[in-house]
């Protein structure tokens, strides 16, 4: 047996006379001792430390054996799994609005397939893995679609109760395909449907029906044949077959989501299916639907009557989501209908109408909101509509939170009065030049100004609300960090600023103030002064950040452009970059 070190009860043998103890201040060398000195792992312990180790690696056996993964509190076990997956957006009803961000990818994850197997390291950890995984599906809005989903949660049912956010992206168009044997007699029936079927909003499911993209009848009935024709994705689920499905397989649901696409002159989703002439024109209710998204909805409405067989069946609606791809007079007549009903149970609208006109009726609604995203035309006439309202009902805004996106200004209206008939007229000023937008046109700045300036103004009447951002995009802009801007968060403002504007906020809320007061340009360079500590204006002055300045811009006005976005922009400093371009 081999021993690390001796032991107490073996006497030490003696085979000499014992030299007498050194005292303790005498050195000795220590040839004896190697040099460098083992680690406290690899000495050799002592009798009591032996004793010591045993007791102690038996009690850290039994420690490590009796903590384990699954001991852990769930909420540590979720936070580890947030780290991987993403923070899970709460879906409760006292959650806060989106702010204008894609409700499509809030609770998607991407890499959701590669870290599936995380199910597999324990029990709870499979609960909470499926939980992410199938909080947010996607399904494809054909009859098919539909087969393959019901199959697969038919047989796994205990995964229906984890789905909170479903996604149904309905195809417009079919594959592209050369013509077939059987294309005039396709037609035929295609022609007889419409002219005897009023309750079809398309063409008729006709298996293997082909059509070309737009098709158009002559004075003889006949229909132009192109040489590339489509085929018509006549397999494509009703709206009111989806709304049934939701029903049936998903009660926990809370967010739907219905993609439309857009091509050009696509067909509207059919609500109803045609064959079914005694079906009820109803959908399925869905009381659990708590936010509502429409992406494409010009596929899927295109009429007030159309909105109303959606809504009817979303009575519990909180949220809603709504984008049309390019604008449309039919659009902004649906739209505009919507705000002037005011839904009772809104809290949260997020609406994009690029090139459309509804700020009027978007204004009057807001009052009855929480949260705002717009994104469109916009100018002070949306803030003179809502104060009006509030003024004349004498009620107190609900409005907390409000972002808007300006596509460009509207054009500025003033009442003119005849001097020889004493009529008033209202017209609109600004010409051309009113409807374009950039940093440039100077009428767009003074309209974005003045809705800066009704903003501030409306703080009078909306007491909650502390949250603003507007801002407008430009990425062929001359200097995207001078794209206009103004954001109030937190008690702190940045963005454009006048005496004008800045006078009208300390006298609504005194105690909200600017971060600062600068031109954001380097004005040094006008007068011929080169600033030598980088941007003057800005409060920054790096020089080191990212510069997005158009390659054409002129040398004199290009010198004047800041490298970071400039935490305040005085509005007189547009006039001088046109002047100082010439224009």
């Amino acid at each position: 047996m081999i021993h690390d070190g001796p032991v107490i009860s073996d006497p030490i043998p003696v085979d000499g006379p014992v030299p007498p103890l050194a005292p303790l201040s005498a050195k000795r060398p220590r040839n004896d001792v190697a040099f460098p000195l083992p680690s406290a792992r690899r000495r050799a312990p002592s009798v009591a430390s032996l004793a010591d180790l045993a007791s102690g690696s038996a009690s850290s056996a039994a420690t490590k054996m009796a903590v384990t993964l699954v001991d852990l509190p769930p909420e540590v076990q979720g936070r580890i799994l947030d780290h991987i997956f993403g923070d899970i957006h709460s879906v409760t009803l006292g959650s806060t609005s989106l702010r204008g961000k894609s409700v499509a990818s809030l609770m998607r994850h991407p890499r959701r397939k590669a870290v599936s197997d995380l199910a597999l390291v324990c029990a709870l950890w499979r609960e909470f893995v499926q939980e992410r995984i199938y909080r947010h599906i996607k399904i494809k809005g054909t009859r098919a679609g539909m087969q393959e989903s019901q199959e697969f949660f038919v047989e796994n049912s205990h995964l229906t109760r984890h789905v909170r956010h479903i996604e149904f992206w309905v195809p417009v168009w079919g594959d592209r395909s050369s013509l077939g044997d059987n294309f005039a007699q396709s037609l035929a029936q295609q022609r007889h449907q419409q002219q005897h079927d009023p309750f079809a909003y398309g063409p008729g499911p006709v298996p293997g029906q082909y059509i070309r993209a737009h098709p158009r009848n002559g004075d003889n009935g006949t229909i132009d044949i192109p040489g590339i024709t489509y085929l018509l994705s006549v397999q494509s689920a009703t709206l009111a077959e989806i709304f049934q499905h939701i029903s049936i397989h998903f009660p926990a649901a809370c967010v739907l989501t219905l993609e439309g696409g857009h091509c050009k002159k696509s067909n509207m989703i059919r609500h109803f299916s045609a064959d079914r002439l005694f079906e009820k024109k109803e959908f399925a209710e869905l009381p659990g639907i708590r936010t509502f998204a429409m992406r494409g909805a010009w596929n899927l409405m295109r009429s007030y009557r159309d909105w109303l067989n959606i809504a009817n069946a979303l009575p519990s609606v909180e949220e809603w989501h709504c984008s049309f791809a390019k604008p449309r007079p039919e659009a902004e007549e649906i739209v505009n209908e919507i705000a002037l009903s005011r839904p009772r149970g809104w809290r949260s609208v997020n609406v994009s109408l690029d090139g459309m006109y509804s700020k009027d009726s978007v204004g009057a609604f807001l009052p009855d909101l929480e949260s705002l995203s717009y994104t469109g035309r916009i100018c002070e006439c949306m803030w003179k509509a809502a104060v009006r309202r509030v003024q004349t009902e004498r009620i107190l805004p609900k409005l907390a939170h409000l972002e808007i996106v300006v596509k460009s200004c509207c054009r500025q209206r003033v009442t003119t009065r005849d001097p020889l008939s004493g009529q008033e007229t209202l017209e609109e000023i600004g010409g051309i030049m009113g409807d374009g937008a950039g940093i440039s046109n100077l009428v767009f700045i003074k309209a974005f100004e003045r809705l800066v300036l009704h903003t501030v103004e409306a703080l009078r009447w909306f007491p909650r609300l502390s949250y603003i951002r507007i801002r407008f995009i430009d990425l062929d802009s001359p200097c995207t960090q001078l794209n206009p801007y103004w954001q109030l968060e937190r008690g702190s403002v940045w963005g454009i600023w006048s005496e004008e504007i800045v006078e009208l906020l300390h006298e609504v809320r005194p105690e909200i103030d600017y971060v600062e007061l600068a031109d954001g340009i380097d004005l040094d360079v006008k007068s011929g002064r080169h600033a030598k500590g980088g941007i003057n204006g800005n409060g920054n002055g790096n020089g080191h950040a990212n510069t997005n300045i158009h390659p054409n811009a002129h040398p004199t006005v290009s010198a004047m452009y800041p490298r970071v976005r400039p935490r305040s922009i005085k509005t007189s400093s547009y006039r001088v970059l046109v002047e100082a371009r010439g224009q």
